[in-house]
């Protein structure tokens, strides 16, 4: 639960911001993008900092050059590369399509310089990022990038579309056709197959959102986003209801991953023993109406736990949520289950405000009965999650959202991992948290990345909350690299990329295997394939060499497994040691 506050209107004024938009008239090839370039190279950001010059403050970041296509720029040098996006004193200038780099990943970058900074010549477009898959080197364009408004070129040409390329390649080819070598331009050599639907997102909560209010501790989230949402009929102004629809609304069109509904008005008088309406009477009153699954708004601050308006100045509102002992999985966090919203509204917070800024204020609080926090309104202005009222949802509001309430999928998958099995094999396995309307999934594989072939249909359970884990091996993979591309189908025929996962198959390294590696659930497996009985020891050990268990092992020769329960351990890193007469294997493996 957090303030509200409302700041005097001078304030208010000069907390300003300014959005461009941003449209480009695409180079028709990469090859062109690197001629027009003043240098083209690969580099890893290493730092981002602020710096300022006079009123601005520009947004920069430190890079070290990894390879140089194009330019001045060389192997180990750093530079400064320089964001559009700049402030000066309260107001923001935030420019849509901007690049903003994420400190570690390494880029892909057609630079032009500014004075002693550098910046991408077309924004996010034409800005690639490092992946590995498997044992290789990709290039991935930005999802931003792939947003920017693309214009037709006044020559009629047809660009050449942006795709997922090989490093090497790529970068050979870009080296070649900026100094005149290699003319015409041709790609193939260093394109794959790969879209961007076959690289996942990162599974990090975006930067600057929060979603542990304080006192807490913990990630929060309603794991049933279908809220029944009261209004406490006392004092309500006149045409509240259509008001309440009006605030729902709005917040379902911009996150559509949630499902509030205006269950109408409702009587109950708290009993203020503790100074807050939130009491042991208010748990019975909300069960009784659509059990946890509910959220009351009251309109008069019953029991007088916010000190009035004096003025108009002072706190708005207040809202939140329970937060339960119970946890669920969501996007490989543990999450703590939130339930029982509440919103109090303060005495003469209406008066104070016009219609549309009591919407958004009533947007804000009930953004906060979804857990959500408040965000730095320097590096975010003009977003409704910022502490002064009353700003429009924002692109940052929905970026935060939007992780955290995605719309509803057909299919929640929750692990996918391919690993080598005994010899020559491939294990595939995956684990969905619920499904709808499922159909079937769709294991496809390909030796170089550009050509799938269907290998296996595996049934779907149809309509299923439970944890459902799916395995297929795959006795005759490719040798050396192989790439495995996971999709779910609907009845309706709708598909559903998981992305790829890629690897490599030759001689097993030996009799033991584990899988999967990380291991993200319960059990992790060990298998072995012995030409000899096995008759021996085996230790869990962690990071700092403790032996944390020891059990005896009998095996008979020919094809073993075992499941071994990892639930109990942290995230971290661990071996298994496997001891017989005087002959020790360790394996590694990581938990999640």
């Amino acid at each position: 639960m957090r303030n509200f506050l409302r700041y005097l209107p001078l304030v208010l004024f000069f907390l300003s911001s300014h959005l461009s938009a941003t449209s480009v008239i695409p180079f028709k090839h990469l090859g062109e993008a690197a001629q027009s370039s003043e240098a083209v190279v690969l580099a890893t950001v290493e730092s981002d900092f602020t710096t300022t010059a006079g009123p601005l403050v520009f947004f920069d970041f430190r890079l070290r050059v990894e390879e140089a296509a194009k330019g001045s720029l060389r192997p180990d040098e750093t530079f400064t590369l320089r964001q559009h996006s700049h402030r000066m004193g309260d107001y923001f200038v935030d420019i849509a399509g901007d690049f903003v780099p994420e400190v570690g990943s390494t880029y892909l970058l057609f630079l032009h310089r500014v004075g002693d900074t550098w910046r991408p010549i077309t924004f996010s477009y034409y800005v690639f990022e490092k992946k590995i898959m498997g044992d290789q080197e990709l290039l991935t364009p930005l999802a931003e990038g792939l947003s920017i408004a693309l214009v037709s070129r006044p020559d009629g040409v047809q660009p050449e579309p942006v795709g997922v390329y090989r490093v090497q390649e790529l970068m050979q080819l870009l080296r070649e056709y900026a100094s005149g070598v290699a003319l015409p331009w041709n790609a193939s050599s260093a394109l794959t197959g790969f879209s961007l639907s076959d690289f996942p997102q990162s599974r990090a909560l975006p930067t600057g959102c929060d979603f542990i209010l304080p006192g807490s501790g913990s990630l929060c989230r309603w794991q049933n986003q279908s809220v029944e949402v009261y209004y406490e009929q006392t004092d309500a102004p006149a045409g509240f209801n259509a008001t309440l629809s009006t605030v729902l609304g709005t917040m379902v069109a911009n996150y559509p991953g949630i499902d509030p509904s205006n269950a109408g008005e409702t009587s109950f008088s708290p009993n203020c023993a503790d100074g807050t309406v939130t009491g042991a009477d208010f748990v019975s009153f909300l069960n009784g109406l659509n059990g946890f699954q509910t959220t009351l708004i009251f309109l008069n601050d019953p029991c007088n736990q916010i000190a009035n308006l004096n003025n108009c100045a002072g706190v708005l509102a207040i809202g939140g949520s329970y937060l339960s002992s119970a946890t669920h999985q969501y996007k490989g966090d543990t999450w703590n289950n939130a339930l029982l919203g509440f919103v109090v509204v303060n005495n003469g917070t209406f008066e104070c405000l016009s219609a549309g800024d009591y919407e958004l204020m009533l947007i804000h609080e009930m953004t906060h009965t979804y857990r959500m926090d408040h965000l730095d309104p320097a590096a975010y202005p003009n977003q409704n999650m910022n502490p002064a009222c009353c700003n429009p949802i924002g692109v940052k509001d929905m970026e935060c959202m939007n992780y955290v309430y995605e719309s509803a999928a057909p299919v929640t998958l929750t692990m996918f991992d391919v690993q080598p099995y005994l010899q020559r094999q491939v294990l595939v396995t995956w684990e969905t948290a619920n499904e709808k309307d499922n159909d079937y999934f769709m294991v496809e594989r390909s030796a170089d990345g550009k050509r799938f072939e269907m290998v296996q249909k595996v049934s779907g359970r149809q309509f299923s909350t439970d944890i459902t884990r799916y395995e297929w091996l795959d006795l005759r993979p490719y040798p050396g690299l192989n790439y495995y591309r996971l999709s779910q189908v609907d009845f309706d025929g709708q598909t559903t990329n998981f992305g790829v996962k890629a690897v490599k198959v030759g001689e097993a390294s030996g009799a033991f295997q584990l899988f999967p590696n990380p291991v993200s659930h319960s059990t992790l497996s060990l298998m072995a394939e012995l030409s000899a009985p096995f008759n021996g020891f085996m230790d869990i050990i962690d990071q700092n060499g403790r032996v944390l268990g020891t059990q005896t092992l009998v095996w008979d020769k020919g094809r073993n497994r075992l499941e071994e329960p990892v639930e109990h351990l942290a995230p971290g890193i661990y071996w298994l040691r496997l001891r017989e007469a005087d002959q020790v294997q360790v394996l590694k493996f990581f938990k999640k």
